[in-house]
């Protein structure tokens, strides 16, 4: 098969490029003249719109792929900010260009059968050689499938959201970035709000940025060695809500909606369990400074050395026996305070 040699630099050449550029991008690219003439209409515009070349160019305005009613609200807007009238038509597409240069926005595009779809809308002017406008270029991408995308991830969301908000604890999952993609119910009880409150918010707008900090290193640790941290006692203090202490399971995982890396945080309130090992620490070092205590330490010492030095010879069996038990409980009295001075 042949093939045609086209000198660089020449017309052909570059009419050849343009050609491929235009065809080969997936992008929409429509191009007019200052009226709103459609000049160009490239193979994607086809294909995406369904109208031929042929049936566009020099022909029609984009006014043709346009909901009538969005230009028209768009023409209010542009009256209320500009301070000026704008009246429905192609001038809602080029104002904002010829006074900034570009303007990029989304609009509801109709095909020719009638069905619609989301697409963003990148207006810029075009110039002579001697710099005024002579018409404006449309480049349009087509949502339709990123919005697919996001549905899908929004509906995946959710639905680990309502799985959350049934599970009686604590538990939240984060992104790399610190933000709150999930939380249970009961974790957003404990910061004085809903779920919906926290989802897409930072740790650090939420509690002490130093201890947000803090965790946030720990987490990206985890995440990015893919090995879970567990048992780990820490001390949260929110903005909104009462302080406490937690016992907390960190896990690496990757959200199936997204594909990006999360830290799955598990926890459970000890709260009242660390306030009561804290006071039963502060009593017993208070007891252990109590003189009280020593002296009754030293008198059951004293009870347990006389106890076994006392002649038994003359005693009945019975007598013995229960000497024998008075000794022993005097030895697990002796013990257990020991244990319980010496508890940590």
């Amino acid at each position: 098969m042949g093939h045609v040699v086209i000198d660089q630099g020449s017309e052909r050449h570059k009419e050849w490029i343009r050609e491929s550029v235009l065809s080969s991008t997936s992008h929409l690219v429509i191009a007019t003249d200052t009226l709103g003439k459609v000049l160009l209409f490239n193979s994607s515009s086809e294909k995406t719109i369904g109208y031929t070349e042929d049936e566009i160019v020099g022909t029609h305005t984009p006014a043709l792929w346009h909901d009538p009613d969005e230009v028209a609200q768009r023409a209010k807007e542009l009256t209320l900010d500009l301070g000026e009238r704008i009246l429905p038509g192609f001038d809602v597409f080029t104002k904002i260009p010829l006074l900034r240069g570009r303007e990029i926005r989304e609009w509801t595009f109709i095909r020719k059968n009638k069905s619609r779809f989301k697409g963003r809308l990148t207006v810029t002017v075009l110039k002579d050689s001697w710099g005024h406008p002579c018409g404006f270029l449309g480049v349009i991408e087509d949502l339709t499938e990123r919005r697919k995308a996001e549905e899908k991830v929004t509906a995946q969301q959710k639905e680990m959201q309502l799985i959350l908000s049934r599970i009686p604890a604590h538990i939240w999952y984060k992104d790399l970035d610190n933000r709150i993609l999930g939380l249970s119910e009961r974790a957003a009880r404990s910061m004085n709000g809903n779920p919906k409150d926290f989802i897409g918010k930072r740790v650090e707008e939420l509690t002490d940025p130093k201890i947000a900090a803090q965790y946030h290193a720990v987490e990206k640790q985890i995440i990015r060695s893919a090995k879970p941290q567990l048992g780990v006692i820490e001390r949260y203090e929110p903005n909104n809500g009462s302080p406490g202490w937690f016992r907390t399971d960190k896990i690496p995982y990757v959200d199936k909606a997204t594909g990006k890396p999360c830290v799955l945080i598990i926890a459970q309130d000890i709260t009242e369990l660390k306030e009561s090992q804290d006071a039963l620490r502060r009593l017993l070092k208070h007891l252990t400074q109590s003189k009280e205590v020593k002296d009754l330490k030293a008198h059951l010492k004293g009870l347990g050395l006389l106890l076994r030095d006392i002649k038994s010879e003359a005693m009945s069996d019975s007598l013995k026996k229960q000497m024998e038990n008075l000794v022993s409980l005097t030895q697990a009295i002796k013990t257990l305070m020991e244990k319980l001075l010496t508890f940590k």
